[in-house]
């Protein structure tokens, strides 16, 4: 047909959001019309966490440390996150590969997106969890 699309391979933005658990509904839903192939990412967004900031003499110390926390739990939460794609996506009989990736999420996915067909991510991102609290 020639109305017909093709995906070979979707990717989609995940940040434990409801927004995000949309995207991955319509994924699933293309990806099971197209047989097709999804990859979740979800990224760590290390620039923002260990940006530098002005600090007293002596805090640089606190600073680096609680950098290391926050880094940890965005990790801790970025694998709960890739967990639960994975396992959606298992229970759909979807093929699919989970992304971990550290860096600025808006630079990360677009670049990810490019070994794709489609970017599927929800209406808001909260992709900086650990830094922001609105989208």
């Amino acid at each position: 047909r020639g109305d017909c699309v093709m995906l070979k391979s979707l990717l989609v933005g995940l940040d434990g959001s409801a927004f995000s658990a949309s995207a991955l509904s319509l994924a699933l839903r293309w990806a099971k019309a197209h047989s097709s192939r999804i990859t979740g990412v979800s990224v760590v967004d290390e620039p923002g966490i260990t940006a530098v900031e002005s600090v007293p003499i002596g805090v640089a110390y606190f600073k680096a440390d609680q950098d290391d926390k926050e880094m940890a739990d965005a990790r801790t939460k970025s694998a709960k996150f890739l967990d639960q794609f994975t396992s959606r996506c298992g229970a759909e009989g979807v093929p699919h590969k989970a992304l971990q990736l550290v860096g600025d999420p808006p630079e990360i996915i677009q670049k990810e997106g490019q070994r794709h067909d489609v970017i599927v991510m929800g209406i808001e991102t909260f992709y900086r969890f650990e830094t922001q609290d609105s989208p």
